[in-house]
C-alpha cells in the first residue's frame, strides 16, 4: 500500500507532458514490486516519444516477464499450503494474460498439478471419512455383543440364584417357617422372570 501511495505522489509531481518522466516512474515501480502499473507508465512512454520505442518496449517485456513470475512463484506458495482456488486464480491470470511469458507453459502445467492435488485431497478425506465411518460402525457392534454378553451372564447368575433361593425355600417349607419359605420361593421366581427378560430381548437382538 505504501508502495501506491509513493507511486501516487510521483504521478502528481511529474511532468505528465514528458515520455521519460513516465518511463522513470515505470522503472521505480516495477522496482517495488508494482508490475501493472510499470507497464502502464512505460507504455504511456512509449506513446509519447517515439524515441523511446526500443527502451519501453524492452521494459515492457522484463515487466511482464517478472509480474508473470511473481504471479508463479506465489500461486507454487500457495498450492503448497493447500489454497488451491487462489493459486488456480494466479495460474489462470497467467495463462490467460501472459502467454507471451517464459511461465506460460509452466502455468499451465501446474494447474494440472493443482487439479491432481484437489482429486487426490477429496479421494482422501473419503476415505478417511469411510474408516472413521467403519470404525463407529464397529464400535457400535462391539457394544451390542458387549451388552449382549452381559445379559446372558446376568441371565444364567439370575438363574443359580433362583435355583438357590427355591431350595432355600424346601428347607424353610421342612422347618414348618411358611412365611420363610414364601419369600424365598418369591425371590426365586423374580430371579427367574428377570433371567426370562433377558433372554426375551437376546432373542430379540
Amino acid at each position: 500500500m505504501q508502495n501506491y501511495r509513493r507511486h501516487r505522489i510521483k504521478l502528481d509531481r511529474l511532468d505528465p507532458n514528458t515520455g521519460k518522466a513516465h518511463l522513470d516512474l515505470g522503472d521505480f515501480c516495477r522496482a517495488n514490486g508494482l508490475h501493472s502499473i510499470a507497464i502502464k507508465e512505460y507504455e504511456t512512454a512509449l506513446s509519447m516519444d517515439k524515441s523511446l520505442a526500443d527502451a519501453a518496449k524492452q521494459k515492457i517485456t522484463d515487466a511482464r516477464n517478472e509480474d508473470a513470475g511473481q504471479k508463479f512463484e506465489e500461486a507454487k506458495k500457495q498450492s503448497l499450503q493447500k489454497k488451491w482456488e487462489r493459486a488456480n486464480e494466479l495460474l489462470s491470470d497467467i495463462v490467460n494474460h501472459y502467454s507471451d511469458t517464459p511461465y506460460f507453459e509452466d502455468a499451465k502445467k501446474e494447474i494440472e498439478k493443482i487439479v491432481e492435488a484437489i482429486k487426490k485431497d477429496n479421494e482422501d478425506k473419503k476415505k478417511m471419512l469411510e474408516d472413521k465411518k467403519k470404525a463407529d460402525e464397529n464400535k457400535t457392534v462391539k457394544g451390542k455383543e458387549d451388552l449382549e454378553k452381559a445379559l446372558l451372564a446376568q441371565s444364567l447368575d439370575a438363574v443359580k440364584e433362583a435355583e438357590t433361593a427355591w431350595g432355600e425355600g424346601l428347607e424353610w417349607e421342612g422347618k414348618e417357617n411358611i412365611t420363610n419359605a414364601d419369600k424365598s420361593w418369591k425371590n426365586a421366581e423374580a430371579r427367574i422372570l428377570l433371567a426370562k427378560r433377558n433372554l426375551e430381548v437376546l432373542l430379540k437382538s
